[in-house]
């Protein structure tokens, strides 16, 4: 086990440095790190990473003081460093140039930002969905057009690398989930009725996909085609050789607007529970709308997806 402190080289409150600890925490329990334990100001390391907005020796990274304070301010430079072909690292940095740093991005605050969602806290009321969360499009990575790139797992190897760790070498792999709001796109005629108003009172090109609507509408009917939400059998699929784990989540309850769609005790969801189990996807719930801030309505709901699916429900993904 190797030894690794962060000696602290300016001053950081309490909420600076609980930040510090969870992201340190984060670095050390990462599946690319080898053999370490990350700690703050501990005599007698293997390594010494000195952090502040000085400091003399090696392992130096500059501080950049942006989210690890109580209060977010604007944010710092961002850049991309020309560091190997393997991977690309971004990360904030100092309009100022350092000659005598390990890296110019400061890398703990950099990782921070991203694993704790520090800018959707801080979002303008401006760049909000109709959920009150921050829209995609304004996500910091989407904004850099990066948001295909592994930033934080490049950020730790690039790390241990730098200290000389040899970090572990992963293949990328993947896990495949679904978050199954609803599963049919015309469950009911009155459903039909009201997809027919919302295009004529919100939508353009009114006429066209009125057309559209009714053309699928009426082939679902007569059994032409299936229901356009009626997905599964090529949805969950198994042929992905990186596919390292499938989950399906399921609502079993709800009040508002955006959700409630359909009921795991309708006899048409039998058969998307059995193709779930043979394609091997873990059973999950997905709790409802306003069930974040209430167990007891999660475990209801748990209740009624474990009666439907015949099993006992160990995974979950929280609606909002």
């Amino acid at each position: 086990m190797i030894k690794i402190s962060v000696n602290i080289k300016t001053k950081l409150d309490s909420v600076a440095l609980s930040r510090l600890i969870y992201t340190l925490d984060f670095i050390q329990n990462h599946p690319c790190a080898p053999k370490v334990f990350w700690s703050i100001n501990e005599k007698g390391a293997d390594i010494i990473v000195n952090y502040g907005d000085s400091g003399e020796g090696v392992n130096i990274l500059k501080i950049e003081r942006f989210c690890f304070e109580n209060e977010i301010t604007n944010l710092p430079k961002h850049i991309s460093l020309d560091y190997s072909e393997a991977i690309q690292v971004y990360g904030f940095t100092s309009e100022k140039e350092e000659n005598n740093v390990a890296s110019p991005i400061d890398i703990f605050q950099t990782i921070f930002f991203h694993i704790s969602r520090h800018e959707e806290w801080f979002s303008n009321e401006v760049k909000k969905d109709i959920h009150g969360l921050m829209s995609s499009e304004e996500h910091f990575l989407v904004r850099q057009h990066i948001q295909d790139v592994p930033v934080v797992d490049h950020l730790v190897f690039y790390l241990y690398e730098l200290l000389s760790l040899n970090p572990k070498q992963l293949r990328t792999s993947f896990r495949l989930t679904h978050d199954i709001d609803a599963i049919r796109r015309f469950p009911s005629f009155y459903k039909f009725i009201r997809a027919n108003a919302n295009i004529i009172f919100y939508q353009k090109s009114k006429w066209l996909l009125l057309k559209r609507l009714w053309s699928t509408y009426v082939k679902v009917v007569f059994n032409k085609e299936n229901d356009p939400y009626d997905t599964f059998s090529w949805m969950l699929t198994t042929d992905h050789p990186n596919i390292v784990d499938r989950k399906i989540y399921f609502l079993s309850g709800g009040k508002t607007k955006y959700e409630n769609f359909y009921n795991v005790n309708d006899p048409k969801c039998t058969p998307i529970f059995k193709l779930c189990v043979e394609n091997q996807y873990g059973l999950g719930i997905h709790p409802s709308y306003l069930s974040g801030q209430n167990a007891t309505m999660i475990q209801n709901e748990k209740s009624t997806l474990e009666k439907a699916v015949n099993q006992k429900i160990a995974h979950s993904r929280q609606h909002f």
